[in-house]
């Protein structure tokens, strides 16, 4: 997995800084398909080595309209 683009001291909503591995990925969602270019994150959870995938503003959310309904927990894409 570490093949894809490094690309270090990306910041997010929380402030903190992360190293991310981008691809250029196609994400399917029933019968939504769309082509886009994700980091996923390289870390380590207790037990697990898990890739956790980031979708942001740039690529997936200006093909796709996305609604979150925090106080529901839920969001809708499409």
């Amino acid at each position: 997995m570490r093949s894809g683009n490094l690309r270090k001291g990306i910041c997010g909503i929380g402030g903190a800084s992360v190293d991310l591995y981008f691809f250029t990925i196609e994400l399917v969602m029933n019968t939504i398909v769309v082509d886009c270019y994700a980091g996923f994150l390289d870390h380590n959870y207790p037990g697990n080595h898990i890739w956790v995938g980031l979708l942001g503003e740039y690529d997936f959310l200006t093909k796709m309209p996305v609604n979150f309904d925090a106080p529901a927990l839920r969001f809708t894409i499409g």
